[in-house]
């Protein structure tokens, strides 16, 4: 049976971060192994070979969609999954061709975000 789903999480919030974290504890399959809150951090995590999903809140100053298509083209081995407050179709897109595999808004549900983040890890 394959381990549990490794997740980097990158936000500037303490607060959210720590509900994410408590959200994907609700199940044993998903856990938060690389926490961030600065771009140097996001940069760093996204190296980590044994990542499987890194959750990347684009609005941390120095991200953005560059900071994605950066990641998703480098050494990052984890999927990229955009974590934003931001509804912008053109945000949407823009991450998608920078390499991002999904956008999720931060009103997302606990349950909503495992779903999306088990999907994205099977490559859908």
């Amino acid at each position: 049976m394959p381990g549990p789903i490794r997740i980097g999480l990158l936000t500037d919030h303490p607060m959210f971060a720590e509900g994410v974290t408590r959200a994907l504890k609700a199940t044993t399959n998903l856990t938060v192994v690389a926490p961030g809150r600065t771009a140097a951090d996001a940069f760093h995590i996204a190296k980590d070979a044994t990542l499987d999903i890194l959750l990347l809140e684009i609005e941390v100053p120095g991200v953005g969609i560059d900071g994605v298509r950066q990641m998703c083209h480098a050494k990052c081995h984890a999927k990229v999954i955009v974590l934003t407050a931001l509804d912008d179709e053109g945000l949407v897109v823009g991450a998608l061709r920078a390499g991002a595999q999904g956008y999720l808004l931060k009103d997302v549900t606990g349950a909503d975000l495992r779903r999306a983040i088990e999907s994205v890890h099977r490559g859908e």
